[in-house]
């Protein structure tokens, strides 16, 4: 290739960087793009406290978990101690409604 080739092209690559540049700037400066982009902020926003509010709520469903449990071992050891049989048939049913058995204890 010749110098004056090479000229042309490098002033047409120069040519095409400018228009790209001005093409971003014309989208990045529209209304409809600023639009967006706020948008876009807001969105991210939104999902980043849905985040935490998700990890909250798995922290204190974790923990309530733990609780219950608890509760219901504490129960199920006095069970036998301090209710009648009638009152012990109620809360078997409460606990297979629940959706929770005893272990040990009661049932075996």
């Amino acid at each position: 290739m010749d110098t004056k080739t090479l000229e042309a092209m490098v002033s047409q690559i120069e040519v095409l960087k400018d228009d790209n540049e001005r093409l971003k700037s014309m989208i990045n400066n529209h209304p409809e793009i600023a639009k967006l982009k706020v948008e876009l902020e807001t969105a991210k926003e939104f999902v980043a406290m849905g985040d935490r509010v998700e990890r909250r709520l798995r922290v204190s469903n974790f923990e309530l978990r733990q609780e219950n449990t608890k509760l219901k071992e504490l129960l199920n050891k006095g069970l036998d101690k301090n209710f009648s049989p009638e009152t012990i048939v109620e809360i078997r049913k409460f606990w297979q409604g629940d959706g929770w058995k005893p272990k040990g204890g009661l049932d075996g």
